[in-house]
């Protein structure tokens, strides 16, 4: 009697252990794994405010909080960072003159306006800049102007650097815009926008475009107008229009660095030698689009700037994800030989819905990792919500559109930010395979069979309970 209440107690207590083994087979995805599927959602993730120095990934969620996005820069890209020079915030564009803390370049009311009107506006989100335009009726021989003249530089003038980071927004084909900076008696150095221009060193632009940057030392200018040709004691810097009507608006201005601003690094192929260079911004005369190879490559007067508008291009990985959104299912089978069984793998993606994120072009495409014979099904279903996985019931077959191992397949490009996509995988994998695809959801590692994992536990019960039995046998015919 007493060996019976033994073997009932044991094995009760082998049962309840192998319960906790199979429930253990709700395991994660190792991404490890050869055979580990891992989609993708590449896209261009627009930030409607980066802080020079936080990481891309980070943004301002709808409750003000900093949070994350489970995505990585997409490294596929050379220059995967974008922006416009007009819309980025930094302390130095209106600051000058820097002696007078309360007198900025950057402020319409510091403009004597003689035909051509001056006005505070905003490039970007807290990127104030004034804006200059003519009545709308010039014609040839007219000319408009607004001066600034609340500051002089009495030192190192031809050291001095003429810096402009402006939107042209219209130009008539036969006006001319002229940024002249004037010493105490004449002498006018001149930097210009002209449709009729294609090159020179005072050529500022010759077409609308927003984020033109224009940086020249003033030593290195042509000196013009009516002094004595020694360019010394700057007082003033005027907006002129002549021949036609134009209208632009300045957000950076500056007369006094003896050094360049620097707005990143950009990776380009700059001698024709088929390898890329890393080039330093300090000029663009069409503006647009500036791409940089590293947001934190821009230089010292940017750092910690914002940037209103900054374009990442991003990929949003199954293997990024947190273990509350994907899943693998193992089974053992002799049903296809040559194979030790099945691996069913579900992910949970999405793209977070948040005001102050955009999204471009965004298609969520995978790679087939295994061959055709052993793939079984690909499908997905849009919508899920935090539907749990096995209580989803509408799928969409995706099966048809894989090939060959490392065939490369769209699976979804109609996503909408806020709506979570569940894709399925159903494969045939082989012993050491469906070992490897699955991890602890604390991580650790794959089940592996030779360090006692979990088909040791599962498949080693009913030998061990005839052991067990065999035992419980012999302790009764010996009297135990």
């Amino acid at each position: 009697m007493r060996g019976r209440r033994f073997l009932a107690a044991f094995l009760a207590v082998l049962v309840v252990g192998s319960a906790g083994a199979v429930a253990a087979s709700e395991l994660v995805v190792n991404h490890e794994s050869d055979v580990a599927p891992n989609p993708e959602t590449s896209t261009w993730v627009t930030k409607s405010a980066h802080d020079v120095g936080d990481a891309p990934t980070d943004y301002e969620g709808d409750n003000g909080e900093t949070k994350s996005l489970n995505a990585s820069v997409n490294a596929s890209y050379d220059n995967p960072y974008r922006y416009t020079a007009t819309d980025v915030n930094f302390s130095d564009r209106d600051a000058f003159p820097h002696d007078k803390s309360d007198v900025s370049a950057i402020d319409a009311g510091e403009w004597a306006d003689s035909g051509l009107t001056s006005s505070d506006v905003e490039t970007a989100p807290g990127v104030d800049a004034v804006r200059f335009s003519t009545s709308g009726t010039m014609t040839s021989g007219d000319s408009a102007s607004s001066t600034f003249n609340n500051f002089t530089v009495t030192s190192d003038e031809n050291k001095r650097m003429l810096q402009l980071v402006l939107d042209v927004e219209s130009v008539d084909s036969a006006a001319t815009v002229y940024v002249n900076v004037t010493d105490a008696d004449g002498d006018v150095k001149s930097a210009v926008v002209d449709p009729d221009r294609a090159s020179g060193e005072d050529l500022i632009g010759n077409a609308t475009g927003e984020g033109l940057i224009y940086q020249r030392q003033l030593g290195k200018m042509d000196t013009d107008g009516s002094g004595d040709g020694n360019f010394d004691d700057v007082e003033s810097v005027t907006v002129e229009v002549v021949d036609g009507d134009a209208t632009l608006e300045v957000a950076g201005l500056n007369l006094e660095k003896m050094s360049q601003w620097s707005f990143g690094d950009k990776l380009a192929d700059t001698d024709g030698d088929d390898e890329l260079e890393t080039t330093t911004i300090h000029e663009t005369k069409t503006g647009g689009d500036l791409e940089l190879e590293a947001v934190d490559s821009v230089g010292s007067a940017l750092q910690g700037a914002t940037i209103n508008d900054l374009r990442v291009a991003m990929q949003f990985r199954a293997s990024d994800l947190s273990t509350a959104d994907e899943k693998v299912n193992v089974s053992q089978s002799d049903q296809y030989p040559a194979y030790a069984g099945t691996s069913t793998v579900y992910y949970r993606l999405s793209l977070p819905d948040a005001y102050d994120l955009g999204y471009a072009n965004a298609n969520l495409t995978d790679t087939q990792t295994v061959t055709s014979d052993r793939l079984m099904s690909v499908e997905y279903a849009e919508g899920t919500g935090d539907t749990n996985f096995s209580d989803i019931s509408s799928w969409t077959d995706k099966t048809g559109a894989y090939g060959n191992e490392g065939t490369n397949v769209t699976v979804d490009d109609t996503l909408q930010p806020g709506q979570n996509v569940v894709i399925k995988y159903q494969m045939k994998l082989t012993d050491s395979e469906l070992q490897a695809i699955a991890s602890s959801p604390g991580g650790g590692g794959p089940m592996a069979q030779e360090s006692g994992g979990i088909w040791d536990t599962i498949f080693g019960l009913p030998g061990a309970i005839a052991s067990i039995l065999g035992i419980a046998g012999i302790r009764k015919k010996f009297g135990g």
